[in-house]
Formats: structure tokens, C-alpha cells, sequence
């Protein structure tokens, strides 16, 4: 009600004036204490709110209240994160979506790091990082610069050799033949992680398997996944955990809590963050009728318009910041503290916070230049007549065994084709033909084959095997002409039938006369099914008026290419 008289739009006035003519309830007692701070530095206005926070949060535990029973609430994520550091130093519990994020954990780190290294070995920034993180976890004696230095241009091989001089297994070359899910597991057991495996670690294996799920992913696809997510990436925490909460005043809507803590209690109520907006423009430029501008003082004195925007602008952010400064001050429910910086009387209107409060403590007669702390209400121990139920946090160890240890016998059909020549086979396949859906051209061939040794999910002598089958299928002389010619190409593109059916062959050419040849990749031996398919296929071009050029079944047989015309 005091601050509503300050507001420049009538209607924001009367909107808190009469709004806030609320009954009071029943309740008695309750806390509430603004303390002002006098430091000039950034850094030593931080410390000092770190310190009346610890201190404050020490008092109530010491009191009574528990930990959980206690939110800070700060206007900027980035002083929640720098203001759970200092807690966390002082060894007080914290929760907060920052703090829970998966990328903060060091062992997180470690995993990501390594896993782009497995992929991008030749980029010396990700080796530094990986090495650095090495260093920490297991602990080295030597020199961090020598050794960061010694390693850092090895080769593969070099590199795992020396690794194994401090007990550190980390192959790359085996890593090429692993799934992401196992490398992560490769990690956890090779970098010792698996004795004080956390919550972090269950976090982001759980986000690596849902990202496996998916079809056709990769190590590089996930590495491009987590750029994205890891912002918002978090563990779950159960309610009961006794920490305290830190979040952002945003977050805080509808929400109450024993004990609210504000620092960094001194927002500039009219500081934009970098807003733009359209001002008309009396005489068109280049046809544009607006010209893009950034909102500051300075637009004031843009005419009428100016000024009449700038007004307008300047009354949504004040009503914008003095709501959230409403919804600060009542989310306690027994004791409010706010930490603020010692305000200059204002010349006009009050322009932040902390000048707010000093003038609503003049109107209440109790404000004095040379004071620093005011206090409503009395400040009593907590009486909880509920007892406390708090969660058992009971943390259990990590398992990882590699699959060459497994004792596990599956009986199936599938089974018996397990590390023999067969599978081999099938595998090398299913690799050649999910490399060649991404080949049109001839030109193509040397930059996918680079993707693919990047992705890291086949060793150099798969892919040397692969890399064979592809040339010999594209330089072969009854297909070279369809990767060098300038036909219409469409690989792996889904076409329905007029019956509603779902097709999609492995490569189209559609040549100038609008006739098709159709190609299927296969592995093994020609069947009647492959024919069947690839005569569906023409049967539903047909369809769509086109013409059949060829049909071809390419066949890729260990170290030769067999190729059907149906």
C-alpha cells in the first residue's frame, strides 16, 4: 500500500492501493528484519551477503527450524549460484535447480569430457580438458603443466600407454567398437567412479539411455543432444531432504515457506536488459516504416512518440519489478529477512529497492542514518507441534560390469550368432548400408566416411572394411552411373501407397524421361522376399506415373558385390 502512491500510471495505483485492503487474519507473532550493508566492491557486497545469510541460516537452525524449512530467494539465477557456493563452503546443505544440474557435478565432467575425446582426439582443447579432469580425479603428483604438456600430442596408442603408467585405462581404439551407453560404463569402472557414484552420474546415465532409445543415434549426436539439454538437465530430489532451497523469485510464485531470506535486496526497478523497440518512423527508409531501437533514456527525446514510449515502457517495468518485489515479501510464513545495500535518499522517486525501504521505515518512524538493522515483530525459537519427517538418504554403490565378465546365458536363436564370423557379417552389413543412405554422389563418399570415424562408433578396421564395400559398390560398372550422373536422387524417402501402406526403398534415381531405377541394399544371400519388396516398390512408382527403368538387389558379400536385375 505505501509503495502504490509512487507508481506513474494511476491505474497501477489504485491496483495496489485497493487491492492490498485486505483483512488481516488470525495468526499472531511472526519476524521480520532488513539489514543494510555499506561496501563499495562487487565482490565485498557478495561476501557480506554471504555472510548474513550463513549467519542467519545458523541462528534459526539454532533455534529450532531445520534447514528445509528455510528459502533464499534472489532476484538473478547467477547470485543463487554464487550464494550456494559459499553455503556449500560452509558446509550447509543446498537445493536448487542450479545446484542439481547435471553439467555442476565434476564426475559428469569427467564423463562428457572423455566421450567427446573418444570422438574428436585430434582437438587439443577437449585433451586438455580430459587430461586436466584425470589429473584431479586420480590425484597426480607430477607437475598439472608437465604433464598436461608431456601428454597432450601423443598419438592414440602413446596415449593410452602412458595413461596406464598412472593407473588410468582408457583405450581409445576399444571405445570406437562401444555403444554410448557402454563407454559411459567403460568410464565409470576405468575412472574408479564407481565406489562414489552419485546421484549425478544416475542422472545422466538415465539421460543417456532415453537418448539411445531413440533410432539411429549416436556418439556425436548425443555430444550435439546434451549441448542442448544440459542446461536444464537435473537430478530428482525427494521433498524430504533437510536443505536448505535457493531459487529464483520467479519460481517462488504461489509457494510458501517457514523462513524467506532476501539478499541482493538493492534491484534497480527501471534497468532494462538490453529491451528493443519499434519506433515509427515519420519518413520510410528503404521501405522499412520502423526502425529497431534499443529502449533507454535517450528515446525520450525522440519527439512525442519517443517520450510517450519511453512512459509507457518505464511503467511496465516498474509495475513488472514491483511485483516481484510483492511476491518476495509474502512468501514467509513465520520470519522475512532482506539484505540490502545502504540507499542514497533519492533526489526524486525512489529508483530501487533499498530506497523503497528506507522510505516506507521513515514513514513508520524508524529509520536512522547511522543504523544498519530493523526489526518488526519478535523473533522466537520454532514450536513444531508436527513432528519432522525427514528422508533417510541412504547412498548405495554404483554396479558396472563389462560384458566380457557377464555370467549370463541367453538361450536364443540370436545368441548363437554372437562374436562368430556370422555376426560379424550381418554387422559390417548393416554399417555399410546405413552409411550408404547418406551417399548420392561419388563426392560424397570421402566426407561421409569422415562423419562416420568421427561419430566414433566402429573401429578404424570396420570402417576400412566398410570404406572397401562402398567404393566397390559405387565404382562398380553396372551402378558407377547412377552416383555420377545428374538424375533426381532420393535416399531412404518414405513413400505411401494409395492404399495407405508405408514404403521406403533404399535409393530412387529419377532419371529425365521420368522413368526410376530402384535399388535395394541387402546382406547375405537373395531371397524371394527381397524380390517381392523391391517389385512392391516399382508397383507403387508405377502408381505415381512413373516408369521403371531397373530394378537392382545390390548384395553385399564379404569381400564381393553380387547384384540382382529383377
Amino acid at each position: 500500500s505505501f509503495v502504490s502512491k509512487y507508481f506513474g500510471n494511476p491505474v497501477h495505483q489504485e491496483l495496489y492501493e485497493r487491492g492490498n485492503k485486505q483483512k488481516t487474519n488470525a495468526k499472531e507473532d511472526g519476524y521480520v528484519k532488513f539489514q543494510f550493508i555499506e561496501k563499495d566492491k562487487k565482490e565485498e557486497q557478495n561476501a557480506a551477503y554471504a555472510e548474513l545469510v550463513i549467519e542467519t541460516i545458523k541462528n534459526c537452525q539454532a533455534n529450532g527450524y531445520s534447514a528445509k524449512d528455510i528459502c533464499i530467494l534472489t532476484r538473478s539465477r547467477i547470485d543463487g549460484i554464487n550464494l550456494g557456493v559459499s553455503l556449500m563452503e560452509a558446509d550447509i546443505m543446498v537445493i536448487s535447480s542450479e545446484t542439481l544440474l547435471l553439467q555442476n557435478s565434476s564426475k559428469v565432467q569427467l564423463l562428457v569430457s572423455a566421450l567427446s575425446a573418444t570422438i574428436n582426439f585430434d582437438n587439443p582443447e577437449i585433451k586438455v580438458q580430459l587430461l586436466s579432469l584425470l589429473y584431479d580425479r586420480f590425484s597426480i603428483s607430477e607437475e598439472k603443466y608437465l604433464f598436461l604438456k608431456r601428454i597432450l600430442n601423443y598419438s592414440e596408442t602413446k596415449f593410452t600407454q602412458e595413461l596406464l603408467e598412472y593407473n588410468i585405462h582408457l583405450s581409445i581404439n576399444e571405445l570406437k567398437s562401444l555403444s554410448l551407453y557402454e563407454s559411459c560404463e567403460y568410464f565409470i569402472r576405468n575412472f574408479n567412479l564407481e565406489e562414489d557414484a552419485d546421484a549425478y552420474i544416475v542422472g545422466f546415465l538415465d539421460v543417456v539411455y532415453d537418448f539411445e532409445k531413440q533410432k539411429g543415434v549416436d556418439k556425436l549426436g548425443f555430444l550435439e543432444y546434451w549441448e542442448s539439454k544440459r542446461e536444464r538437465a537435473s537430478i530428482a530430489v525427494s521433498e524430504g531432504i533437510n536443505a536448505v532451497q535457493i531459487m529464483t523469485i520467479h519460481k517462488s510464485k504461489g509457494l510458501e515457506f517457514p523462513i524467506v531470506i532476501f539478499p541482493f535486496a538493492d534491484v534497480d526497478i527501471y534497468k532494462d536488459r538490453g529491451t528493443k523497440v519499434w519506433y515509427p518512423l515519420e519518413e520510410p527508409i528503404e521501405k522499412f516504416d520502423e526502425a529497431h531501437i534499443s529502449y533507454n533514456q535517450s528515446l525520450a527525446d525522440f519527439g512525442e512518440t519517443g517520450a510517450m514510449m519511453h512512459s509507457e515502457f518505464r511503467e511496465t517495468l516498474e509495475l513488472d519489478n514491483i511485483n516481484i518485489l510483492y511476491v518476495t515479501l509474502t512468501r514467509a510464513v513465520d520470519q522475512l529477512y532482506v539484505f540490502s545495500e545502504m540507499p542514497k535518499a533519492p533526489k526524486d522517486l525512489p529508483g530501487n529497492f533499498n530506497q523503497l525501504f528506507m522510505l516506507f521505515l521513515q514513514s513508520v518512524d524508524k529509520w536512522q542514518n547511522d543504523q544498519f538493522i530493523f526489526e518488526f515483530g519478535t523473533f522466537k525459537k520454532y514450536d513444531s507441534k508436527k513432528p519432522s519427517k525427514e528422508a533417510n538418504v541412504v547412498i548405495s554403490k554404483f554396479i558396472s560390469t563389462s560384458k566380457e565378465n557377464h555370467t549370463l546365458k541367453i538361450a536364443s536363436r540370436e545368441a548363437s550368432l554372437w562374436n562368430t564370423d556370422r555376426e560379424k557379417a550381418l554387422y559390417l552389413g548393416d554399417l555399410t548400408h546405413n552409411t550408404l543412405q547418406h551417399i548420392k554422389k561419388v563426392e560424397d563418399i570421402e566426407r561421409i566416411l569422415e562423419n562416420e570415424k568421427n561419430r566414433g562408433n566402429t573401429s578404424p578396421e570396420n570402417l576400412e572394411i566398410v570404406s572397401g564395400s562402398i567404393n566397390a559398390i559405387v565404382n562398380h560398372k553396372d551402378l558407377n552411373h547412377l552416383f555420377t550422373s545428374d538424375d533426381i536422387i532420393y535416399v531412404e524417402k518414405d513413400i505411401i501407397t494409395a492404399k495407405g501402406k508405408m514404403l521406403r526403398p533404399d535409393r530412387l534415381n529419377v532419371h529425365k524421361d521420368n522413368s526410376v531405377t530402384v535399388v535395394d541394399y541387402k546382406t547375405g544371400n537373395p531371397t524371394e522376399k527381397h524380390e517381392n519388396q523391391i517389385n512392391e516398390y516399382a508397383a507403387a512408382l508405377l502408381e505415381m506415373g512413373f516408369s521403371i527403368a531397373s530394378k537392382l538387389i545390390v548384395y553385399t558379400q564379404e569381400e564381393k558385390i553380387v547384384i540382382n536385375k529383377v
